[in-house]
């Protein structure tokens, strides 16, 4: 993705908070934090983002 897409990320042991910049694409950003969380604990029963209806934004859980 572009430089500087993701402008922050904040992670608990049932959350995640994915910030990004205004020209990014929530859905290439999500496909990442999915991988990212496949790779980091494919054992620990974590969930794919679920899309918030109307938001952009994701839900873990």
């Amino acid at each position: 993705g572009p430089a500087g897409a993701v402008t922050g990320v904040l992670m608990s042991a049932d959350w995640i908070t994915v910030n990004k910049s205004p020209e990014a694409d929530w859905k290439r950003i999500k496909q990442g934090v999915r991988d990212a969380l496949a790779e980091a604990a494919p054992a620990e029963g974590i969930n794919a983002p679920c899309p918030a209806p109307g938001t952009g934004e994701s839900r873990i859980g």
